[in-house]
């Protein structure tokens, strides 16, 4: 699922995935490595780390994992246009301040098949102390009709 909003010119999304009426085990597992490649990246979203600690984080979680990242994409910064600074690019060798907005949301090849898989993305902020999500829904895989 993708919920996209435009509020007084500010852009922001994020992403979630979810089944129709029924657990999937190897769907679970997938979406806990996304969950787990993830964190690892929010993790870095601290005053003074490099942006591109935090696409770092993220590939290496999931390379560990047996994943890849198609593209290198972990997301984008967010504001009044779709994709502000800075970026949570590898390269990017920006220092992160307090009241940076990143979106995270990477874009991880599914293992064995080389399918794009987009499983989670949140609109997060970086605070003074650290991250903080401006998005409040769960991370883990819903069902739909449950």
């Amino acid at each position: 699922m993708y919920i996209s909003t435009v509020y007084k010119g500010y852009w922001s999304h994020g992403q979630r995935a979810g089944t129709l009426k029924r657990r999937n085990a190897y769907l679970e597992g997938i979406m806990q490595t996304a969950i787990d490649s993830q964190t690892a990246g929010i993790e870095q979203m601290r005053p003074g780390n490099r942006a591109g600690n935090i696409a770092r984080a993220i590939r290496e979680t999931c390379e560990a994992a047996g994943w890849s990242l198609l593209g290198g994409r972990v997301g984008h910064g967010i504001g009044m246009d779709y994709s502000e600074r800075p970026s949570p690019a590898e390269s990017n060798d920006a220092i992160l301040q307090a009241g940076n907005t990143i979106i995270l949301h990477s874009a991880f090849a599914l293992p064995g098949s080389g399918k794009m898989f987009v499983p989670l993305g949140d609109h997060m902020h970086v605070g003074e102390n650290g991250p903080e999500f401006f998005m409040n829904f769960e991370r883990g895989l819903f069902v739909a009709g449950e």
